[in-house]
């Protein structure tokens, strides 16, 4: 590969590879605009690491945890304290299942807590 004449970055004139200084407009020519760049100096782009599913698709996960999490509800509620330990257990692991199941767990914690105090406020102000 034949190596090309640098050009100033002010005024794209053709430089000497070695000049300092453009001898058209005078500008101060920086070494990071040296064409080709020096061997070494391009870092390659890392690629994202995809996260280990449990099914072969990201919905998949999702649906599974999803049904995991409504299973474990209707088993005697065990799905209170079984929900916790699965997503501490498998979070590492695979992420996106046990992100379905911490979704599973706090929302209809959150609604329960609205039911409860939904409930308190009216029992409060049907006494008066």
């Amino acid at each position: 590969m034949r190596q090309q004449t640098p050009a100033c970055p002010y005024c794209n004139q053709q430089v000497d590879a070695a000049a300092t200084r453009c001898p058209n407009c005078g500008a101060v020519i920086p070494r990071e605009n040296v064409w080709p760049p020096p061997s070494g100096s391009m870092q390659p782009v890392p690629q994202h690491q995809q996260p280990e599913l449990m099914t072969t698709v990201v919905w998949g996960d999702v649906v599974l945890g999803i049904a995991v999490s409504v299973g474990l509800y209707m088993l005697w509620n065990i799905g209170v304290v079984a929900i916790p330990i699965l997503y501490a257990l498998l979070r590492k692991k695979y992420p996106i299942f046990s992100r379905s199941l911490g979704w599973c767990y706090i929302v209809p914690l959150i609604l329960l807590g609205g039911v409860f105090l939904a409930c308190a406020v009216s029992s409060i102000y049907s006494k008066f």
